[in-house]
């Protein structure tokens, strides 16, 4: 998989995963606080952390290269 295609399936995987905590706040009430407390920064910033793991997880399974790996011996 190239660079650019992964970053194109990281973008839609963290698109997904935004409207399904979007939905499951929605649906149990926390919608209205979580956007009076954060407003619209700490929503981008849930966008964001869904799509570096989403782009970590993919290259993960391409590469084989587990990016936080300890470098202590």
């Amino acid at each position: 998989m190239k660079a650019e295609e992964r970053t194109i399936k990281a973008s839609i995987l963290a698109g997904i995963t935004d409207m399904l905590i979007g939905l499951i706040m929605f649906l149990t009430g926390w919608h209205e606080w979580y956007y009076n407390h954060f407003h619209f920064f700490g929503i981008l910033g849930i966008g964001m952390i869904a799509y570096g793991f989403w782009h970590k997880v993919l290259y993960t399974k391409e590469t084989g290269v587990f990016l936080w790996k300890s470098k202590k011996k």
